[in-house]
């Protein structure tokens, strides 16, 4: 019996293990993108970001237009929009660093702040983008 099972098991790794798995063009989510999207190369941020943002938001931002297939029109909106969140986080810290604020408050004026960039970007797609944006931001946000 233990011969058996060995020789199932021995079976299952040689001819499991060579299968290939498809993946449609649509997919764009990989197993390595969250090492991607933390581990940015250095010249990520000199592509085609806003100043101020730094290299892991940076990263996030060029996902959702490759994700998204934002046109240029929209890319320099997003950035914008992305600039202005950047700004307003780094405000916030600085509120929280300097005793202004406190974490609770910062919390709920940071939610604040990430809701508008995602109102923002969503009231310049256009029906076809939609979807593909919430799945974005299901997978990334």
């Amino acid at each position: 019996m233990k011969s058996i099972g060995l020789l199932l098991v021995v079976l299952f790794v040689l001819a499991g293990c060579n299968s290939p798995v498809e993946v449609t063009q649509e997919e764009i989510y990989t197993e390595s993108m969250m090492m991607d999207i933390t581990d940015a190369p250095e010249g990520v941020r000199d592509v085609d970001t806003p100043n101020g943002v730094d290299r892991r938001f940076a990263r996030m931002l060029l996902s959702l237009k490759r994700f998204v297939r934002l046109d240029s029109t929209q890319w320099v909106a997003v950035k914008g929009f992305a600039l202005t969140l950047a700004n307003e986080t780094k405000a916030i810290h600085e509120g929280v660093k300097s005793g202004a604020l406190t974490r609770e408050q910062a919390r709920l004026q940071l939610r604040e702040a990430r809701k508008t960039f995602v109102e923002s970007v969503a009231s310049i797609l256009t029906e076809e983008q939609k979807p593909r944006f919430r799945r974005w931001l299901h997978l990334f946000w």
